[in-house]
């Protein structure tokens, strides 16, 4: 039996199409909005609009500060070694300073873009959809939700569980979150992992209301993408940061 909304193959003994979430009922799907038992969701999507918007712009501005940063950067940098590489030839340095100008350049780009990925980060965690796609969601029922969480195709959700006091968990291969109600509103809160995992908090939040809404504004796919190049830049000038300080304390030692 194939989705008569999406045209994906279903699987026996499930209530909603995995890729698009449509009712499936008799021999074939329901397209449009959709609740599961135990779940209902809020069709407004008036500030889910302006916030898609806004991660419009924020984007456009994000790429245009990184690329003009690292430029700026990498062409001190290329000034600096050509400085060094003019005054060796000059018999005024020695080839070492050339390395020592070429690993210092290369900590001061990373050190800056590393701090300008933990702002944009910072603006991303805290001011983006994360909070108001869960802000939809009413959960009545948790076992609704731990059916719609196994159900929806979501690639940083690997597990997921629910504890007796009926909280539900879902984790990946390095971080685990819980989903928890306060004041009637779903919460969704990193409960092991590091700072960088909470991209991937956005990505699950986003994928569970596109699964249960397939009609609002958010691309999940687009949003899935951005969170991860993110997360791993978080990961990787970290990397080049800690391996330039051992050089340069290499260098020091050996130097002197």
């Amino acid at each position: 039996m194939f989705c008569k909304n999406c045209g994906k193959e279903l699987r026996e003994g499930i209530w909603f199409c995995e890729a698009c979430g449509a009712q499936i009922e008799g021999d074939g799907t329901v397209p449009g909005r959709i609740n599961m038992p135990g779940i209902t969701v809020d069709h407004n999507w008036s500030r889910l609009q302006k916030i898609v918007e806004d991660n419009r712009k924020r984007k456009s501005k994000w790429r245009i500060i990184t690329a003009g940063l690292s430029f700026f950067l990498l062409w001190m940098t290329a000034r600096n070694l050509l400085g060094t590489a003019e005054s060796i030839l000059e018999g005024g340095s020695s080839p070492s300073e050339l390395l020592l100008a070429g690993i210092t350049g290369i900590f001061i780009v990373s050190l800056l873009l590393y701090i300008l990925f933990i702002l944009i980060g910072t603006v991303k965690i805290g001011k983006k959809n994360y909070r108001e796609c869960l802000h939809q969601i009413r959960v009545s029922d948790s076992y609704g939700l731990l059916n719609a969480l196994r159900q929806m195709n979501c690639p940083v959700v690997e597990t997921v569980s629910m504890d007796e006091r009926g909280n539900i968990f879902v984790g990946g291969r390095k971080a685990k979150y819980a989903f928890t109600q306060k004041q009637e509103m779903l919460e969704l809160d990193l409960y092991s992992g590091k700072n960088r995992d909470l991209l991937r908090r956005d990505t699950i939040a986003v994928d569970l209301l596109k699964y249960l809404a397939p009609d609002c504004p958010l691309d999940a796919a687009d949003n899935r993408k951005d969170n991860e190049i993110l997360r791993k830049l978080l990961e990787v000038c970290p990397a080049i940061l800690i391996a330039s300080l051992a050089l340069l304390l290499l260098y020091s030692v050996f130097s002197g």
